[in-house]
């Protein structure tokens, strides 16, 4: 019976291909292509690197400000008077890349804040796009801890 065992171990092991199942895992990662426009973050797996990538094949940019939030434009710590400050948390949708890359201007969370901005415009509406592709609840979770809520958010949409 051992020697079955050992002769068929050999066999498998001389015409078959090896796979790392610790890479398949999720455990050990290679080379991602995520390394180029991300870093990584302790709380929320990665975020965005900041400044400006193109996308592929659409000729859109997409931005990524200095506290490393994708299609949002520069804000401050500090929330100014009238201000009503809104957080989008989510995944590839919301961060507008994926399937399809959007630009900064066609993404779901600009389109909603300049909708509200007409309709009360009495307050200054800032939004933070705290999506990435690939984010689950746990990583926004992470996101909204670690970083977006010292922005002092009004509204948070997940």
């Amino acid at each position: 019976m051992i020697g079955t065992f050992l002769i068929m171990e050999i066999y498998v092991r001389l015409t078959r291909p090896y796979y790392d199942l610790w890479e398949k895992t999720g455990r050990v990662i290679r080379e991602s292509p995520m390394k180029q426009n991300y870093l990584i973050d302790a709380f929320s797996a990665y975020r965005g690197k900041p400044g400006i990538y193109p996308t592929e094949g659409n000729n859109l940019d997409k931005s990524v400000n200095k506290y490393g939030f994708i299609s949002s434009p520069e804000i401050n710590l500090v929330k100014p008077k009238n201000t009503i400050r809104i957080l989008f948390l989510g995944g590839s949708s919301t961060a507008g890349v994926g399937g399809k890359n959007l630009s900064d201007d066609d993404t779901w969370p600009t389109l909603t804040s300049q909708i509200l901005q007409t309709k009360f415009n009495k307050h200054n509406i800032e939004y933070i796009n705290g999506a990435l592709g690939g984010y689950s609840t746990f990583e926004s979770y992470g996101r909204l801890w670690s970083r977006a809520r010292f922005f002092s958010p009004d509204i948070i949409i997940l």
